[in-house]
């Protein structure tokens, strides 16, 4: 096999990896907290639903990024980016008052033990309170959180009027298990931490992965050097 078509596999093979997200297992379903904590943790976006007056003063899901600190410090609280062009910033303007949903089927588990994403196994969260600004050294965090879990926003532009935000809870509704969702306590959500994230054998199949493009890119441009 020649070094492009290598290349060509190992792309393809990348792009399979790429769509699996690999979280640690997850904590069993009587440790509620842990559970909330690693939800909001791992995830890396959830649905906001904010009353919008733009659309008939409805209930309105938007899909938002967020973090809740960076890999190694989480906090529990959701931070965002929102631009004053969107819908979520104009939603926020009238009622700052939210729901924010996540999932567990964001990581690879559910599919891999064969739950549907509506079965109570596949854990889901929903977060409630209030979305504020953050300003002085939290905000240097929520920056340094985003941007080091979402790459990408760091070269949006900055005309539309970007801003960090956190939610500040009111209370954690948490379905994991059968028999209804568990409200967790905020001094318990609070008091844990999630469980840490181990290096899997995705992941060094990844840096694996990456070494061996390098190889062949270096080969390749010898090759040409030659022609």
């Amino acid at each position: 096999m020649s070094p492009l078509e290598c290349v060509v596999l190992l792309c393809v093979v990348s792009t399979a990896l790429a769509t699996t997200t690999t979280w640690p297992p997850p904590p069993k379903w009587q440790e509620k907290a842990k559970m909330a904590r690693y939800l909001a943790h791992y995830s890396d976006y959830g649905i906001v639903s904010a009353i919008s007056p733009e659309y008939g003063y409805i209930p309105f899901g938007t899909l938002q990024s967020f973090a809740d600190g960076t890999m190694d410090q989480s906090t529990g609280i959701p931070y965002f980016y929102i631009a004053n062009i969107s819908d979520t910033y104009k939603n926020l303007a009238y009622n700052n008052t939210i729901s924010f949903s996540m999932t567990q089927a964001e990581s690879s588990y559910c599919r891999d033990q064969g739950y549907d994403i509506e079965e109570p196994l596949c854990a889901r969260m929903i977060l409630y309170g209030k979305v504020v600004p953050v300003t002085g050294k939290e905000e240097v965090f929520a920056k340094k959180a985003m941007f080091t879990r979402h790459p990408a926003m760091a070269k949006w532009p900055a005309y539309h009027g970007w801003r960090f935000y956190k939610l500040q809870l009111r209370g954690v509704c948490l379905l994991d298990f059968y028999g209804g969702a568990t409200h967790v306590p905020l001094d318990k959500y609070y008091a844990t931490q999630p469980p840490t994230k181990e290096y899997s054998p995705l992941q060094k199949l990844r840096d694996y992965e990456n070494r061996v493009l390098a190889k062949l890119d270096e080969s390749i441009h010898n090759e040409l050097d030659l022609v």
